[in-house]
């Protein structure tokens, strides 16, 4: 099963796309800071989504946040209002409770011994040294409430040119973790760049596995 962590709502859409994206999970379509991405995931599991909806309210941008998590914005989703817009693709009645429900579906998949979940995560390519966010990728490596068997893809991006990821060696401690780096093209799609160049990625992880 392949889910979407964020920090942006890039994996879950190409994921639609791809057709791989079975399920609707709680951070598919929200907008979290970079750097606090897998901080805010860890707290989310560690907490079992302890004030995810809680003391809502917009935020300069005019898009809502939790007052304990300014850095997460429900982007696609106005659970004031209770509208969401047309990428989202919700027609649910209450979207506190479609969230609410997402995060124990997540919940339900992660505590499930024989689950095989891979994460997928989007971060820009500036994003490999930033020395907080490795410390969190570390804690997540390492978390004991996801019982289920995983792996994290974090592909690092950049837009239309193509780049040099120098990984630190650093990342080769984390057990769980593939960093791949991805051109976004976005001549082909404007949002998801080429879902054919994603695709390869996808299986070249596969590949790889299947080696050892």
């Amino acid at each position: 099963m392949y889910i979407s962590i964020g920090p942006n709502c890039h994996p879950a859409g190409i994921l639609r796309l791809l057709k791989l994206r079975t399920v609707s999970m709680p951070f598919d379509w929200m907008l979290i800071e970079e750097e606090k991405v897998f901080e805010y995931i860890n707290i989310m599991i560690n907490t079992n989504f302890c004030n995810f909806t809680e003391n809502l309210k917009y935020n300069n941008n005019k898009k809502v946040v939790s007052n304990f998590f300014e850095y997460a914005q429900f982007f696609h989703f106005d659970l004031i209002q209770n509208k969401c817009d047309k990428i989202a693709k919700c027609n649910d009645k209450n979207l506190i409770t479609t969230m609410k429900n997402r995060a124990n579906r997540f919940m339900t998949v992660i505590n499930n011994l024989d689950n095989e979940v891979f994460f997928l995560c989007m971060l820009h390519h500036t994003n490999i040294y930033n020395e907080k966010l490795f410390n969190n990728m570390i804690e997540f490596d390492n978390n004991k409430n996801i019982k289920c068997k995983f792996k994290v893809l974090v592909y690092f991006y950049n837009d239309n040119d193509d780049f040099i990821l120098n990984v630190p060696e650093k990342f080769q401690n984390l057990k769980h973790f593939f960093i791949k780096k991805f051109i976004r093209n976005k001549s082909i799609h404007k949002i998801y760049g080429s879902k054919s160049d994603f695709l390869l990625l996808l299986n070249s992880i596969k590949e790889r596995e299947k080696e050892k």
